[in-house]
């Protein structure tokens, strides 16, 4: 009788026994490796795509305040807003309650770098997407306090340095109207379940929380911040709106109580806004989501015939001319796109998507003096956008203003600390970074 070379007469030694289980463990292991390296990868991937499209969104929304701007004030309270208004959300103003919906919200920490748009709730779920508002906890500005809840190291990772803030460190929340600056005043450690920094305040505080130490839920750490300025970005539009609310929803057939579905709210499929150009060819508002749908799909063409279609309906509106020019821009013709930017300017000059891109233009023709213009007016739309003062820096240094250069550089610093491009703007001007 034959056997193998490992057999009842010739059993395996001790020591190939070790050898197979040490194998079998090191496979064990790498895999697990694997695992744990590959998983946060995957959190943080989903975390920037869902960033992206709230992103994307409150853009939209910046966008649609600045035309709804220009409408009340050119049209008056009783001009068609179903020409101008981009989006059919409710108007949502902070109420002394801490019981209303969550407005659209961005939370800015120019220290730590972070920029990004605040979801309603806390739960694990809503965590995916973004910093999470604690459900009725007190709204930005309101007095009480803010509860914000954010992950370290995974989907988004909002406050992954958190543990950096000190006091006097300045903690923004943005909605669309205001602007409600924080100071921090206090960090601490705490463990999980002790909630007495998520307390109702007398005063108007923000808390922000989020896992401790990175890597683990041992215990967890609070920032906390208090309101110490308010900044009314469009107060007479957001005032105005308030009041004619229940018109804005008249014109587009719907109320709180019964919204209708062909309302273009719900319109997100191009069979039904096709449909709804069809019922009414008179209305811009669907041949404007129409543009968009196919500018994201990456069909510029298509998009062009939609938004010149709009402006021949309503010739004066500026967010159509804006989006021309971006589905000109993207089908390759840059001074059809200029053209549409600058009407969409002369329409509308708190337009700051349109400024931004013609101060672009103008920098790549090296139109120094006109480009640093447009940097200037985008900035004083938008403040805390660190891609203007980027722009602005290269077009100071390249006009020799060389202070004014170093000033640019060292804002988009303070909002986006790891910025390589305002790094070496300054290393070009000779300035020697701390770390």
């Amino acid at each position: 009788m034959e056997f193998d070379e490992w057999g009842p007469e010739n059993p395996e030694p001790q020591h190939s026994k070790r050898s197979h289980r040490m194998r079998r463990l090191s496979s064990i292991l790498i895999i697990s490796g694997v695992i744990v390296g590959v998983l946060p990868l995957g959190t943080v991937a989903y975390g920037a795509i869902s960033q992206w499209t709230l992103q994307n969104d409150w853009n939209n929304s910046i966008a649609a305040e600045s035309v709804a701007q220009e409408a009340v004030a050119n049209q008056g309270l009783h001009s068609d807003l179903e020409d101008y208004v981009f989006s059919t959300d409710p108007i949502d103003l902070p109420s002394a309650s801490g019981n209303g919906e969550l407005p659209k919200t961005k939370i800015f920490i120019p220290k730590i770098g972070v920029d990004q748009v605040v979801v309603e709730g806390s739960s694990a779920e809503a965590l995916k997407n973004g910093p999470g508002h604690y459900n009725g906890m007190a709204l930005p500005g309101e007095r009480g306090n803010v509860g914000i809840a954010g992950h370290r190291v995974t989907w988004t990772k909002p406050f992954n340095r958190l543990d950096e803030l000190s006091p006097g460190d300045l903690i923004i929340l943005e909605t669309v109207d205001k602007r409600y600056e924080y100071k921090v005043v206090e960090s601490v450690v705490l463990d999980p379940k002790d909630t007495s920094m998520l307390r109702p305040t007398q005063d108007s505080r923000v808390t922000l929380t989020t896992c401790n130490p990175k890597f683990s839920a041992r215990t967890r750490l609070d920032v906390q911040g208090v309101l110490t300025n308010t900044v009314d970005k469009n107060p007479t539009v957001v005032r105005v709106l308030g009041g004619i609310k229940e018109g804005i929803q008249a014109a587009l057939g719907s109320s709180d109580n019964e919204p209708r579905a062909d309302t273009f709210a719900v319109l997100t499929e191009e069979e039904l806004l096709l449909a709804k150009t069809e019922d009414s060819p008179d209305d811009p508002t669907p041949y404007m989501h129409l543009g968009v749908l196919m500018l994201d799909e990456d069909r510029p063409t298509e998009a062009i015939e939609q938004f010149s279609t709009v402006i021949e309906l309503s010739p004066e509106n500026a967010l159509g001319h804006f989006y021309l020019g971006l589905a000109h821009a993207e089908s390759g013709s840059p001074s059809e796109a200029i053209t549409n930017y600058r009407t969409a300017i002369s329409i509308n000059p708190l337009l700051e998507p349109a400024l931004h891109q013609v101060g672009k233009q103008l920098l790549n023709e090296r139109r120094y003096p006109e480009a640093i213009e447009m940097f200037d007016r985008a900035i004083a739309v938008r403040p805390l956008e660190a891609q203007n003062y980027l722009l602005l820096g290269r077009a100071q240094e390249a006009s020799g203003n060389l202070e004014a250069a170093t000033d640019a550089y060292s804002t988009v610093l303070k909002y986006t600390p790891d910025d390589e491009d305002a790094v070496k703007g300054l290393e070009r001007l000779g300035i020697i970074l701390g770390d």
